[in-house]
């Protein structure tokens, strides 16, 4: 008799051809990308095509390929998972460094000019004080803002009032974006820049530091003012992933959730930017990492205190003080310190108001030559708009949910970029999905907020949303008027991230019967790949509406 017969098992496929698999897509994906670009956007006829069509293709293939090689790499080597998504924080946030035009984000210019003086030593603030000439060179290069305009419409910008017939800039030559980096290198070359600039009127040092560092290493390597920028950004960014890590090392329960909203375009745009707002969105996950954590130490107490002050003192953001109700909302079972909560609250306002009378002292010894500072917007009174809120309470509400209504709660904004505001439709539409995807994913957790600490959350984030429009009502709306003035969607990414976690929370009791991920590692990984392909995905459409589709010019002061 012959031997009987024996089901051979099948050897696994080894992943270095899934991954090989995944180069090639990656690559053809980019070459259809160019050609989309030829076609649709007639690439080639505008000026700032000064690279031809096949080199062109060739540098997209490359950037593909060394994304994919990049992701191989995190995956195979960086040990935990909170590594893998700060690495990943980091390369996509590289992306967004690079395709972002200078000054195309908020305040970005007063960010970066206050940087580059504490860059240069200069710790005190004189209004009289001048920059290098290189420095006036890329302030005159980029004093223009773009914004997405297929249609040439009149915008209309929130602090430049109405502004007629802007001037399409695939039109005009010397007025898209690539001209600019041209001109910027003729003035540093020995052109004479058209605006001399001085120093800004923005008195912050602390949250101003990193991206300081990235210019001081820049001038150290011979850099000019161009390079400094970038230094500044790639800063900022490695800042933010690194608390990105930490954030996510905290957390124990809710890590897609916080994923999705360190990837999420918005997050990585203000992040990779000379923006102080960099810093601010660490420290807002890392606070709302603490809601997510199982035990709360005396040690984490202590970081929380200083996250919280440096988010409200330094920032000057003072609804941020909210961040301090944490001991009184969270569960009693994750109370691990010996503090009482009250201690505990008195220790967090002590170290706030530490940083306040530290910061009040240096501005007050440290400001030269500002004398009055004038008022953004003209009607604007903070004593008597606060006489009317006062006065009347409900119409404010009644104001602040209108204008929250006007605007979709915000929620279709995450995809709104730009200094006066350039919105991706595409981007708009998913980001609130992938966050949602991060609560979906969390509902194998068990929820680790009872009805107590879930109904605390969301006052929380419901008051939280209410003194951000209640600071730019009073700093930054005429007296009386029906709709606030200069929100935007990043203002509200802390209340995002606390309402998605409610969200996951109330999924793991409705849903976990039916919809489970088996095991927590393959939920990380799968949240981790999807946030940072849409970020990667997002980064490419910034590029094309900056540099390859029409854009419309406007005049920033």
């Amino acid at each position: 008799m012959g031997k009987p017969y024996q089901k051979q098992n099948k050897k696994p496929t080894p992943s270095l051809i899934y991954w090989g698999v995944g180069l090639l897509a990656a690559a053809l994906s980019a070459a259809a990308l160019v050609y989309y670009w030829r076609v649709f956007y007639s690439y080639g006829q505008y000026p700032f095509a000064h690279i031809p069509a096949p080199q062109l293709t060739a540098l997209m293939c490359a950037l593909a390929a060394l994304c994919v090689v990049a992701a191989y790499l995190i995956k195979r080597f960086a040990s935990s998972f909170a590594a893998k998504a700060a690495f990943a924080v980091l390369g996509a946030g590289l992306l967004f460094a690079l395709v972002t035009p200078p000054f195309q984000i908020p305040d970005e210019s007063q960010h970066f000019l206050r940087a580059y003086s504490l860059g240069s030593g200069y710790f005190d603030f004189d209004a009289e004080r001048g920059y290098p000439a290189d420095v006036d060179a890329l302030c005159s290069s980029f004093a223009m803002a773009w914004t997405g305009s297929h249609d040439g419409s009149t915008i209309k910008a929130r602090t430049q009032g109405e502004i007629e017939n802007p001037v399409p800039a695939d039109t005009v030559s010397g007025e898209c974006i690539s001209n600019s980096f041209v001109d910027y290198a003729r003035l540093v070359e020995g052109g004479e820049a058209t605006k001399a600039v001085t120093e800004p009127t923005l008195f912050l040092v602390l949250p101003l530091l990193p991206q300081a560092l990235g210019v001081a290493l820049a001038k150290l390597f011979g850099f000019k003012a161009l390079g400094c920028l970038y230094f500044a950004r790639v800063a900022n960014l490695a800042f933010y992933a690194l608390l990105c890590y930490f954030s996510l090392k905290n957390a124990k329960r809710y890590v897609p959730v916080l994923t999705a909203a360190m990837l999420m375009p918005l997050s990585l745009f203000m992040a990779a930017s000379c923006s102080y707002d960099s810093m601010l969105l660490g420290l807002y996950f890392f606070a709302v990492s603490y809601y997510c954590m199982d035990e709360i130490t005396t040690r984490d107490m202590w970081l929380f205190a200083v996250a919280v002050a440096i988010m409200t003192v330094v920032s000057g953001k003072y609804n941020n003080i909210l961040w301090l109700a944490l001991p009184f909302i969270l569960p009693q079972k994750a109370w691990k310190t010996k503090l009482k909560k009250w201690q505990a609250l008195a220790l967090c306002v002590g170290v706030c108001a530490a940083f306040f009378g530290a910061v009040t002292l240096y501005n007050t010894l440290a400001i030269k030559n500002y004398g009055d500072i004038a008022r953004m917007i003209e009607g604007v009174n903070q004593l008597e708009q606060l006489k009317f809120i006062l006065a009347h309470f409900a119409r404010t509400i009644a104001v602040f949910w209108g204008t929250l209504y006007e605007n979709s709660f915000f929620l279709q904004s995450l995809g709104v970029f730009g200094n006066v505001d350039m919105p991706i439709a595409i981007i708009n539409l998913l980001s609130p999905c992938v966050l949602l995807l991060g609560s979906a994913l969390s509902v194998h957790e068990k929820s680790s907020l009872s009805k107590k600490s879930a109904v605390g959350l969301l006052a929380i984030a419901v008051l939280y949303a209410g003194a951000v429009m209640a600071g730019l009502y009073v700093t930054y709306t005429p007296v009386s008027m029906v709709r606030v003035i200069g929100l935007q969607a990043r203002y509200f990414i802390p209340v995002f991230v606390m309402l998605f976690i409610l969200t996951a929370a109330l999924l793991s009791h409705v849903l976990e019967p039916n919809f489970r991920v088996k095991g927590d590692a393959k939920a990380l990984l799968l949240s981790l790949s999807i946030c940072t392909a849409f970020a990667v995905i997002s980064a490419i459409l910034i590029f094309q509406t900056y540099f390859v589709g029409p854009v419309t010019v406007l005049p920033i002061n």
